[in-house]
């Protein structure tokens, strides 16, 4: 189990890494989005 710390921890790595460009910044949040999804889809089937 992924806590929620955990991944806002995460999430805040890759805002500090893709932030220095707005493109790569987009592309950061489109994935955690899918990732966040894939999270709670994963949790409903536990």
């Amino acid at each position: 189990m992924i806590d929620k710390h955990f991944f806002f921890c995460i999430k805040e790595l890759f805002v500090k890494c893709f932030s220095q460009s707005q493109k790569r910044f987009q592309s950061a949040l489109h994935f955690f989005q899918c990732f966040h999804k894939t999270l709670e889809m994963w949790e409903l089937l536990k």
